[in-house]
């Protein structure tokens, strides 16, 4: 398991991803930049002749999600999950926020599946805490002629699901197995076999790690540069490869899913994605996903959504909406 500890570290940040919403010329429409919002929750892309779009929520309940949104939080400081005060927000606790938020105010306007990552379940993979997925937690399954009782059915069920998570049935606990959980969604007929526009948005607070066949390892000469242990110091045992950083992976991933004709957005969560490098590996999968943080026709700095509050989320998981189902 890798609760206790740190799961991305470039430089010395504790957390797996970090991000930054006034530098992300892309989230929300007060921040001045090349990047926009979209609209909050009231329009998440427009059917075709082929249907309602189909767009699968692949979210990550690594350990790393009962972490403070912010360590520099006043009231936060060393705390995790439960232990954090009302005045200090974790990061699970503003995915559930925002999530719940988007799936209440857009009732028929997409077929939506769930998907969550790493799979706490499979004690069996080996290491330990790296499992991907390889089930839906809600599946993505669109019917012929949209009915909306439908849709909403189907919405009302990510919702639940959603609002379950940290559950002693659904913990956040272990590692980030981002690319072979892409690589389930790939062979989902729902995804890559529908002529419904279709989408991926990742929402994760870590960058790609736990492959245990990883070209980065512990036992190469020269060791890998520090800052491309998620780890910290503990690329380490079971863990040698698995720790270091998994982006080419995970990049490749992403391609798969584009080569079918599904979009994918990325959306980073957490507050300590300022350092370039994590800037880098996160714009690479944004980049490759064909549905980034930047508006039509213009450029900008964080490709990826960047958000580090519940309402930044909100506006954020409404753009990917768009940007993933036109």
């Amino acid at each position: 398991m890798f609760r206790s500890l740190p799961l991305l570290v470039l430089f010395s940040s504790s957390c797996l991803l970090a991000v930054d919403a006034g530098s992300n010329a892309g989230c929300l429409p007060q921040t001045g930049s090349s990047c926009d919002g979209g609209s909050l929750g009231t329009d998440a892309g427009a059917s075709s002749a082929d249907g309602l779009p189909a767009v699968m929520l692949l979210v990550d309940i690594s350990g790393s999600m009962n972490s403070p949104l912010s360590f520099n939080g006043p009231t936060c400081g060393t705390c995790t999950g439960a232990t954090c005060p009302p005045t200090c927000p974790t990061r699970r606790s503003v995915l559930i926020g925002g999530l719940g938020q988007m799936l209440q105010s857009q009732a028929t306007t997409a077929w939506l599946g769930l998907t969550t990552f790493p799979d706490g379940a499979n004690t069996a993979f080996m290491p330990s805490g790296c499992a991907p997925a390889t089930v839906q937690a809600v599946p993505l399954a669109p019917v012929e002629g949209d009915a909306p009782s439908a849709v909403l059915a189907q919405r009302q069920a990510v919702l639940s699901a959603v609002e379950a998570l940290g559950s002693a049935e659904r913990p956040f606990s272990g590692g980030t197995p981002t690319a072979p959980s892409l690589r389930f969604l790939a062979s989902l007929p729902a995804l890559t076999a529908s002529t419904r526009p279709r989408g991926v948005i990742l929402v994760t607070d870590g960058l790609a790690n736990c492959n245990p066949n990883n070209a980065l390892s512990c036992d190469s000469s020269p060791r890998p540069a520090s800052n491309l242990c998620t780890l910290g110091a503990n690329c380490i045992g079971p863990y040698c490869r698995a720790g270091y950083l998994d982006n080419a992976d995970a990049v490749l991933a992403v391609r798969a899913l584009r080569t079918a004709g599904v979009k994918v957005a990325v959306i980073g969560l957490g507050a300590d994605f300022d350092a370039p490098e994590s800037v880098q590996v996160m714009n690479a999968l944004a980049d490759e996903g064909g549905a980034t943080a930047c508006a039509p026709g213009l450029s900008c700095d964080k490709r990826f959504f960047a958000v580090n509050n519940e309402a930044l989320l909100f506006g954020a998981l409404a753009t990917a909406m768009l940007r993933v189902t036109q």
